[in-house]
């Protein structure tokens, strides 16, 4: 049975008023994102003829590259007019012919109800196949909010069903198969331009990689807590130098010897210091330090060698003078 709701609006709140069309609940909230309905409404209240791109996502709290996407979204739709992204103006709202669908040169994120999820596993194969590989990867049954996910990973992340289960596999190893999570994922690895199949594979090789190296050196400074973003800047950069975690061990020693407490940046000029003499392992360590310990032998020698010895001058000049007389 259906639950009713009464809800009513409080005017007193209201100091004036502007008219929505009826087309906009109709037709296109469905359709719309967030940024995309509060875009249109802020149109249709705002009466000059230009806009100013960064004041109207400053007051709507959108970000520009959303702002952009709801102008193609409303222009797509032919809600809007524009000429550049800097001056949007708002057109008469019609009702469309037939029920809208986003264009394929557009992405919107869009929300799906139950129903519609169960219609499209119904006639569209792609999207049944896509579901059971991601239950076959997760061990569990897809939630209604994981299923929207799965669509909208495909069709506005512009992801394949291999990638996308690539991901989810990443998502498992890592311990987060939540639709946020997973969702946080997928949306970094697009923002960084990392779409294809091959990319996103190799994308994840280097952060698994990453986070063995990251783990054992934590071990290796005997940090019983996850490192901080900074510190995961220093480790980040000491494995692009190229070190092993036995070098970050023993310069890690140095360090506490020398400090008595455990210091990132200290580790970190013993490595760079390192870096710049070309020396990463323990025989390279040792071979150098031998060859600064002869040097410095073979300095006092000479230096002792050379050096003026005033007994021997009396003895001499004595001698001198005996001989003379």
């Amino acid at each position: 049975m259906a639950e009713k709701v009464s809800l009513k609006l409080n005017n007193s709140k209201w100091k004036r008023f502007f008219s929505v069309p009826c087309a906009l609940v109709d037709d296109y909230i469905r359709l719309a994102d967030e940024s995309a309905l509060k875009l249109i409404l802020y149109l249709m209240c705002d009466e000059s003829d230009e806009i100013d791109k960064f004041e109207v996502c400053k007051k709507l709290g959108i970000r520009e590259s959303n702002f952009d996407d709801a102008v193609a979204f409303w222009k797509e739709m032919g809600v809007i007019e524009s000429d550049s992204v800097k001056t949007v103006q708002a057109v008469e709202m019609k009702a469309p012919e037939a029920s809208p669908a986003p264009a394929t040169n557009v992405k919107v994120r869009l929300n799906y109800t139950p129903k519609s999820i169960a219609e499209m596993i119904d006639t569209d194969e792609s999207v049944k196949e896509l579901f059971s590989e991601a239950e076959r990867t997760i061990g569990r049954l897809l939630k209604h909010a994981e299923q929207e996910l799965l669509i909208n990973l495909r069709d506005y992340y512009g992801f394949d069903t291999q990638s996308i289960i690539l991901i989810l596999e990443y998502c498992r190893d890592c311990g987060r198969t939540s639709a946020k999570a997973v969702e946080n994922f997928a949306a970094e690895l697009f923002q960084n331009g990392i779409t294809g199949f091959f990319e996103i594979d190799a994308e994840i090789k280097r952060r698994t990689e990453y986070n063995t190296f990251e783990n054992e050196v934590r071990r290796a400074l005997f940090l019983e807590t996850k490192p901080t973003a900074k510190q995961s800047q220093y480790i980040s950069s000491w494995q692009e130098m190229g070190f092993s975690v036995e070098m970050i061990g023993e310069a890690r020693e140095r360090c506490v010897n020398q400090t008595n407490k455990l210091s990132f940046p200290y580790i970190n000029k013993i490595l760079q210091s390192w870096s710049e003499k070309r020396i990463f392992t323990r025989e390279m360590l040792e071979a150098d330090e031998a060859n600064r310990t002869k040097s410095a032998a073979q300095n006092e020698r000479k230096q002792n060698n050379s050096s003026f010895d005033l007994n021997e001058f009396d003895s001499f000049t004595l001698s001198q003078s005996h001989s003379n007389k």
